[in-house]
């Protein structure tokens, strides 16, 4: 009588969609809504509709076999592989390093010892040298030769104790995580001692563990494999895009 009419509707929807690996895509859905309104000429009030609806879809050219999606999980799976090769890899050079490094601190601690002993050698020469001097056995020039002699080992043993303390903080830098350390004001003493060992590996057994384990050459494998994941994706994409389509429907009314 007024020309005004009132609804009111409360809907829900619940879907599900599952995308396969030959690109082949099903999914879903189902919908409920419940309305009622004061319109004098609807005849189910309040009325509750419910719709039910599945699709297939199955690509036969374009994206059959391959898709973005598989793609981007081929691809990521891959890129897991390549992130444990990056960390060995860095591993490797870290532990390198840690290795070259401890050597090298235990090389000029070797250096520092031959140095004084150097020092004390060339002294005891000098002075056995004056009292052949003295007693008119030997020149006095020739102390002259000895005492620059000496003064050369003198500047050569500082070098070498200069070297200590630069490998050594380079060790500190590899093993210690911050400069505030403790173990900065600290010298580092090695406790191993080098030691020859003979190798027994021929060259065909180095090279065939080198190729199965090096991280650089399982690094350059899995960029291969990412790059033929993407070079058949993309030439798939050059297909046209034929589908098949199957879907169905159903579709209740109920209410007073």
């Amino acid at each position: 009588p007024s020309g005004i009419t009132r609804s009111h509707a409360v809907s829900a929807s619940a879907g599900l969609s599952k995308l396969f690996d030959f690109g082949t895509v099903i999914d879903g859905s189902f919908s409920q809504v419940r309305s009622d309104t004061d319109n004098i000429f609807l005849v189910i009030n309040p009325q509750y509709q419910s719709d039910l609806v599945l699709n297939f879809r199955q690509p036969l050219l374009r994206n059959r076999g391959t898709n973005e999606a598989s793609r981007r999980l081929r691809v990521a799976r891959a890129q897991v592989d390549l992130s444990d090769a990056l960390f060995r890899q860095k591993v490797i050079e870290t532990v390198g390093a840690v290795q070259r490094a401890y050597w090298d601190l235990e090389f000029a601690l070797k250096g520092v010892t031959v140095a004084r002993e150097s020092v004390g050698l060339a002294e005891t020469q000098i002075g056995r040298l004056r009292r052949l001097v003295q007693e008119g056995i030997s020149a006095p020039v020739e102390i002259v030769q000895v005492e620059a002699e000496l003064e050369r080992r003198r500047q050569n043993l500082l070098s070498t104790i200069e070297l200590v303390t630069l490998t050594e903080n380079t060790l500190k830098s590899l093993i210690l995580s911050e400069r505030a350390n403790d173990e900065w004001n600290r010298p580092l003493v090695p406790t191993d001692s080098a030691r020859v060992v003979p190798v027994t590996w021929t060259i065909d057994d180095a090279v065939k563990t080198a190729i199965e384990n090096r991280p650089e050459l399982a690094q350059l494998r899995t960029r291969e494999e990412i790059n033929n994941i993407d070079l058949t994706y993309f030439r798939g994409q050059t297909k046209p895009q034929v589908d098949l389509v199957a879907s169905y429907g159903s579709t209740g009314l109920a209410g007073t």
